[in-house]
């Protein structure tokens, strides 16, 4: 799949799903099923993103935190959850670290010696390209 379509579809738009999609035509509940199965296979390929793990973590906390409250009535503890949810939508806001895929492109451009556009790479030749980048960085 085009990292342009993947970057449509991680968006909602799970027409881009499909080999080949019309400009007009509408989603489907095939595509919706397609686009999971596919994202499925992604996540078995390349686990989750460290961003999606941090949110889990901080997910969890603040469950406890939750529980903790309404068990003691605490307000300290509620306070505590309460800034855990604002770091949750902090994390998710801003992406993690404030780039977007397409942004992240640019440095790839770089490092590659050569312009790359989402709509010329497919997914695992990006996760690749983001892969052997990270090493190079660790290794220099």
């Amino acid at each position: 799949m085009m990292l342009n379509f993947w970057i449509e579809a991680t968006s909602g738009d799970y027409r881009h799903a499909r080999k080949f999609v019309e400009k007009d035509s509408k989603e489907t509940p095939e595509d919706i099923e397609n686009w999971f199965r596919l994202y499925d296979e992604y996540i078995k390929k390349y686990g989750l993103s460290e961003k999606y793990n941090r949110i889990l973590k901080l997910m969890k906390k603040k469950a406890l935190l939750d529980l903790k409250y309404i068990k003691t009535r605490d307000r300290f503890t509620l306070m505590l959850s309460e800034i855990e949810g604002e770091k949750i939508k902090d994390l998710m806001k801003d992406n993690g670290r404030g780039m977007t895929v397409e942004s992240s492109l640019i440095p790839l451009s770089k490092w590659f010696g050569s312009m790359i556009r989402a709509n010329e790479i497919t997914v695992t030749e990006y996760q690749n390209l983001i892969e052997h980048y990270g090493r190079s960085n660790k290794a220099a």
